[in-house]
């Protein structure tokens, strides 16, 4: 599984990571995921999962992306549309998925993130983290 799973991710000599899926493998890591999601999440018309790793840049895009579109939601729908947020570090040291990922303190940033959102400060540690990213 976990060869499978990091044939998926593709990174260039960058360090820019894209996923590389056909349907039948995202419905697989779909199938993992609904699972975990909360009796909240499921309750709601339409979930969005993002899967997330801090030090990606196109994972900072969707996120900035993503920020206006949950305030619309909640204004004008409130608890029709959860934005979910999954943790997929592109590290090895967390993420067997990822053995040679190619961000090294991916794990560290997921787990910090993890604790600010028990003291209600995941927000704006997310906000902090993708806009000091290195580029």
């Amino acid at each position: 599984m976990a060869s499978a799973m990091s044939e998926m991710v593709v990174c260039d000599s960058m360090q820019r990571c894209r996923l590389r899926v056909n349907a039948r493998q995202f419905c697989s890591v779909i199938e993992r995921v609904a699972p975990s999601l909360s009796r909240s999440e499921t309750l709601a018309a339409v979930v969005i999962v993002k899967f997330n790793d801090y030090q990606c840049p196109p994972c900072g895009n969707t996120f900035a992306a993503y920020k206006p579109l949950k305030a619309k939601w909640d204004r004008e729908a409130p608890g029709k549309v959860k934005f979910v947020t999954k943790d997929f570090p592109l590290e090895g040291e967390c993420n067997a998925a990822i053995p040679q990922g190619p961000h090294p303190i991916a794990c560290e940033a997921a787990a910090a993130v993890r604790m600010a959102r028990k003291a209600g400060k995941a927000e704006a540690l997310e906000d902090w983290l993708f806009a000091n990213q290195a580029t």
